[in-house]
């Protein structure tokens, strides 16, 4: 009979902050690994999404993983989690315009062909 009584116990709320978290933190994709060095840092692994809790630091942000560990990531390893977002591309430069990029073709292209 106790087995039952505790299955029927319904679950509690979540604490607000970590709500808060989730709505309006802004999230974003770890471009890069980054492996931390020291307990203050949180490594990232490429493609993961982390939340960002404070950014008083314009270099190093202070994150959240997807498991809950916290701790400074470098911001420019990571980038906005929008769909249209083409930094989560590998072939994406975001330095280049377009005749740079037009030359590099021309080049890759003479290549393959000879």
């Amino acid at each position: 009979k106790r087995q039952l009584q505790l299955k029927n116990k319904p679950l509690p709320p979540l604490p607000t902050e970590d709500l808060e978290d989730y709505t309006k933190k802004p999230r974003v994709i770890a471009l890069y690994d980054f492996f931390a060095r020291g307990s203050l840092y949180l490594p990232l692994k490429k493609s993961e999404e982390y939340i960002i809790l404070e950014q008083y630091d314009p270099h190093w942000w202070k994150a959240r993983d997807q498991h809950g560990n916290e701790g400074l990531i470098p911001s420019n390893y990571v980038t906005e989690n929008k769909k249209s977002n083409l930094e989560t591309y590998e072939w994406y430069c975001k330095h280049i315009n377009r005749s740079q990029a037009e030359v590099l073709l021309r080049q890759k292209v003479t290549q393959f062909i000879q």
